[in-house]
């Protein structure tokens, strides 16, 4: 298990070097040649990416979410407490920042949600270029898995369109149906092809169909999900999400404008991001720690907590797919909510290690 964890930390490290070159490919394309457009504006390519590809990275999220809670880090009680917490105020506390910003604009308040996420892969690339104990790497993942969670919950609930009763009342009987499977005829190929009617029918119910993803890793059983993950790593790390990035990422810099990031939408996302997360993860963990509520790890200070939430900033993969789903009928407010996106990230990724890098003073 151990060694599993520690190639699975090496792959976010190296995925997030891809994702960074993958990001400044699809600029540069997008602003040298409207080949870009035409490929990835077409909504066969549109939908095939973040409708059928994105739902692999959801069974892989879910996989992962699956093995934290019942045998990684996250299992028991009061080892996931302490992520739990800070995860939770460091998703709400940015999501009422952009609402504040945003309650009198009814256009750009779907956008709440973007600010509320946590790029495992980015942050997990900054946090190793810090020499960090190996707790604060873990609690970093941690709060990094449940965000993904709570993102996925928003997205279900929020995101869709309005729901089908009778596709809603198909899925319940395919739950029922695969559960009676896993219990009695489990067969790994079985829940890999049951992924098909399953995201056909989150598509028909109004339900987004890449959530089917985290339908299917519920009846993954334990002693076969070190096997799905390991195959599904480098599919979804170094293929799927690299081409989501280089679809989703292109902007066409000459018609962006710079008082652009200065409306309610673009302040919402970078101090949703930028203050959101370090104010809601960094006071939460301040306040449980007086009240003796929760128990930080013995090599884990304050500051450390203070540097983890400044890196939990960097949103970029879950953020921008949200933006998707937010604007996908408003060309214009997508294009300022990806700059945002990528504006609070980078400044994010630089503020974390520099205070990362002073961490060893304090």
């Amino acid at each position: 298990m151990k060694n599993f964890l520690q190639e699975f930390l090496k792959l976010f490290q190296f995925s997030g070097y891809i994702l960074i070159i993958v990001f400044f490919i699809a600029i540069i394309w997008a602003n040298l040649n409207n080949s870009y457009f035409l490929i990835f504006q077409n909504k066969f390519v549109h939908f095939f990416i973040n409708e059928i590809l994105m739902t692999l990275f959801f069974l892989l999220v879910g996989l992962e979410i699956k093995r934290e809670f019942l045998i990684g880090h996250l299992s028991g009680f009061k080892k996931a407490l302490l992520p739990i917490i800070l995860a939770f105020f460091g998703a709400i506390t940015p999501a009422i920042i952009f609402v504040l910003i945003n309650y009198n604009n009814f256009e750009t308040l779907r956008g709440w949600g973007i600010p509320m996420a946590t790029d495992i892969a980015f942050a997990f690339l900054i946090i190793s270029l810090s020499n960090i104990s190996y707790s604060l790497k873990i609690t970093l993942l941690s709060i990094a898995v449940i965000d993904d969670m709570i993102a996925v919950i928003v997205i279900g609930i929020f995101y869709s369109s309005g729901f089908n009763v009778f596709y809603l009342f198909l899925i319940l009987l395919l739950a029922l149906i695969l559960f009676f499977i896993s219990k009695f005829f489990y067969k790994d190929f079985i829940f890999l092809i049951s992924l098909i009617p399953a995201w056909f029918l989150f598509y028909k119910s109004g339900i987004h169909p890449s959530i089917s993803g985290i339908f299917i890793s519920l009846f993954v059983k334990l002693e076969s999900l070190e096997i799905w993950e390991d195959k599904l790593d480098n599919v979804v790390n170094l293929f799927i999400l690299p081409v989501f990035i280089l679809g989703n990422s292109g902007i066409k810099l000459s018609d962006f404008k710079i008082l652009d990031l200065f409306n309610s939408l673009s302040l919402g996302i970078i101090l949703g991001l930028l203050l959101g997360k370090q104010i809601g993860i960094t006071f939460s963990a301040f306040i449980f720690k007086k009240l003796r509520i929760v128990d930080f790890p013995k090599d884990i200070k304050i500051y450390d907590i203070w540097a983890m939430s400044i890196v939990c900033a960097i949103g970029f993969t879950m953020s921008i797919f949200i933006s998707e789903l937010a604007f996908h009928n408003n060309k214009k407010l997508l294009e300022i909510s990806k700059a945002s996106v990528f504006i609070a990230s980078f400044l994010s990724a630089i503020f974390g290690l520099i205070v990362l890098k002073f961490r060893q003073f304090f």
